[in-house]
């Protein structure tokens, strides 16, 4: 772990990374639709899966912490539901969905 106080300035190091979000598996979730994007708090999410599988919703923070999570059964057919994420501070989060397919992710935004 490198800290520093502010007032020490001089050359350095430099540390890239990046964020893997996951796999796309069209196929897993078809019509996937995530409205309104960016959001002020009420979030629909709608899919419909065409084969009966288990399906894994998470909402997670980029800190990678879980604020939300649904898991359904055997599942066929449309999804439909309205997730009050109001209480959240506003910023970027990852929606995960997961089935027996694979995984679909997408970006959400509070504002």
């Amino acid at each position: 772990m490198w800290t520093t106080n502010k007032s020490i300035r001089g050359a350095g190091w430099n540390a890239n990374y990046d964020i893997v979000l996951g796999t796309d598996n069209s196929k897993a979730f078809e019509d996937l639709a995530v409205f309104p994007n960016p959001s002020d708090g009420m979030l629909n999410i709608r899919f419909t899966m065409n084969e009966t599988q288990s399906v894994r919703i998470d909402i997670l923070s980029l800190k990678g912490e879980t604020v939300y999570n649904q898991t359904l059964g055997s599942f066929k057919g449309n999804f439909d539901k309205q997730v009050d994420l109001s209480s959240l501070a506003k910023g970027i989060y990852v929606l995960r969905l997961t089935s027996d397919q694979g995984t679909t992710n997408a970006k959400i935004v509070l504002k």
